[in-house]
Order: structure tokens, then C-alpha cells, then sequence
């Protein structure tokens, strides 16, 4: 990386962190597949299904995406060996009579960033966003919310040359995300124990006023229930 004097880089160069691990170090990821294809029949398509447990991911999950009013779906899974557990999910879909396929449109592949939050955000000139700097809620590896809540706070900063609000803004945003690490870990050891795990999806399920991007607000309703 070449810095011209009196300038800032800014990394944000995804997933594959190809610069970012000698800046920022190490981070967790997984690989995550997926397909879109055409259903025989139409599924309900108001909700967005998970699909938890060791069998089908032990660092993620697998997930079902309703697209077109029901008659496609997006089906993919995160984890080791996620091809092989695709193939079977797929296959236990059929078997099941949860969805029939008629024939895959689209198939893509990529890693996915679990965490945790780099301990800064920038090292000299050299600023990070996004999963150049482990910035993504570990539970499900989204990295638009951390995007949301530091991009805008970067681009006003470097306009200014003023990057102190940018420390403090990642200080607050790398706290939330390190608790969510922490609980993420408890929560796959949980997986283990079905009785317990639908005894803590049912006890969620009692909660209000969750922010689906701070996770830990769950935490703090759990506390309540």
C-alpha cells in the first residue's frame, strides 16, 4: 500500500481481506453457499426460515428465503463442509414436503465474517470498514449495520480531518459487538441441547421491543422475562 503524504487509505475490500489481515490481523469466517431455485409448489412467504442445529451448521446456520411470492426460494448454509450440508438440506426439503424444486436458477459462493471486532479501527493513515475490520454481528454474519453505523462517521471525519469522533463511534460499536460475540459462543453451545433451545427461542419469543441489529437487547429482555 502506497500513502500519499497527507492522505488517508481506506480499506474496505470485503471478506477476503487480502490487505486487512497484515493491518488489522485475524478474524472468523466461514464459507457460506447458496441457490436460488423454482419450486414446484408455492411456499408461504411472509416469514424468512432458519434452520439451526450441529447437523446443518456448527459455527452459523442454514437459511430459506421466500422470493417471488413464494414460488423461488434462496436456500444456502454457512459452515464447514457447506456444500456437502446444502445437498442435504435440499435433499431432507424434498423428503419432508417442505418444498419440491423444479430446477436451480442461480448458484453463488462466498465467506461469510463471524468476528471478532479488530481492537481498532485504524493503524496510522490506514482506516478499516466493514469485514476488512471483523465488523459483522457474529449470529448471523450481517455487516450492514456496523457499515451503517461507522461509514457515514468515517466520510464526514476524513472531509474534516478530524478523525476522533471515528475512534469513539468504533469504541462503542466494537463493545456491542464483542458482547454479541461472547453470546453468539453461548448460544451455539446451547444448540447442543434441543429442550434448552427451544426453551430459550420460547422465552424470545415473550420479548418486545428487540432491535434486531443490537443483539443484545435480547439479552437484556431475557433478564426480564
Amino acid at each position: 500500500l502506497g500513502v500519499v503524504n497527507g492522505s488517508y487509505v481506506v480499506l474496505a475490500e470485503g471478506a477476503t481481506r487480502r490487505f486487512s489481515r497484515k493491518v488489522f490481523g485475524h478474524c472468523n469466517v466461514v464459507e457460506g453457499v447458496e441457490v436460488r431455485v423454482k419450486l414446484v409448489s408455492r411456499i408461504v412467504d411472509d416469514v424468512f426460515y432458519t434452520i439451526h442445529g450441529p447437523d446443518f451448521s456448527r459455527r452459523l446456520f442454514a437459511w430459506i428465503v421466500p422470493v417471488e411470492g413464494g414460488r423461488e426460494a434462496v436456500i444456502g448454509v454457512g459452515g464447514r463442509g457447506s456444500l456437502d450440508v446444502l445437498v442435504s438440506i435440499l435433499s431432507r426439503l424434498e423428503r419432508q414436503g417442505f418444498a419440491s424444486i423444479a430446477g436451480i436458477i442461480s448458484r453463488r459462493a462466498g465467506l461469510i465474517v463471524l468476528g471478532p471486532p479488530v481492537a481498532r479501527i485504524r493503524r496510522g493513515r490506514v482506516l478499516g470498514v466493514g469485514d476488512s475490520i471483523c465488523a459483522s454481528k457474529p449470529f448471523t454474519g450481517g455487516g450492514l449495520y456496523a457499515i451503517s453505523v461507522i461509514g457515514p462517521v468515517v466520510a464526514s471525519a476524513l472531509e474534516k480531518d478530524d478523525l476522533g469522533l471515528v475512534d469513539t463511534t468504533w469504541i462503542n460499536l466494537r463493545d456491542e459487538l464483542w458482547r454479541q460475540w461472547i453470546a453468539t459462543r453461548v448460544a451455539k453451545i446451547l444448540e447442543a441441547s434441543p429442550w434448552i433451545w427451544w426453551r430459550l427461542i420460547n422465552l424470545i419469543c415473550k420479548c418486545q421491543n428487540i432491535d434486531f441489529d443490537e443483539h443484545t437487547s435480547v439479552l437484556r429482555c431475557l433478564a426480564g422475562v
